[in-house]
């Protein structure tokens, strides 16, 4: 069976981006009026969900997890602006996050070669051991990376100007 993004003629990004923007809306939003998704969840419910029904995209993990990272920050500036009742979380404290986004995506600009670890670390939220997991890295080799970048401990807002 061909995968879900060759069905539709897509490139695996393009994919990705619809079913994490299709995912948003589903996600139900406390009495408050407002909901804050962790990009994570999102991301891991869209690959899990998908590798449930098509076991080959674990063979894509690296580059699934690499992508969507990428578009939770595109949408995550898509919807910003625009007053949904649900807003796209980082792992970053929530009054910090445009400042957080723009630092690390100035750190993958400048450091091309680590910046899925990077956006995986910084944004996402993802531990050392996963990262290395999803990215197929060694352990040693993420930490490393990881302690080469300014951001090595929880940002203010300080130190991300």
């Amino acid at each position: 069976m061909p995968l879900p993004w060759n069905q539709h003629h897509l490139t695996l990004e393009t994919w990705i981006g619809r079913e994490l923007q299709a995912l948003l809306p589903q996600t139900s939003i406390p009495t408050s009026g407002k909901a804050s998704i962790r990009a994570s969840s999102l991301i891991h419910q869209l690959f899990l969900g998908t590798v449930v029904r098509y076991p080959e995209l674990w063979a894509v993990r690296k580059r699934f997890y690499a992508l969507a990272a990428r578009k939770m920050v595109e949408i995550w500036k898509e919807t910003r602006h625009e007053g949904d009742a649900r807003q796209v979380s980082f792992a970053c404290p929530q009054d910090q996050t445009e400042a957080w986004v723009d630092a690390v995506e100035q750190l993958c600009q400048s450091h091309p070669w680590q910046a899925d670890v990077i956006r995986l670390k910084w944004l996402i939220g993802m531990g050392e051991v996963e990262i290395a997991e999803v990215l197929g890295m060694s352990e040693r080799s993420v930490r490393r990376q990881v302690r080469q970048q300014p951001l090595l401990s929880a940002p203010s807002t300080s130190s991300l100007a």
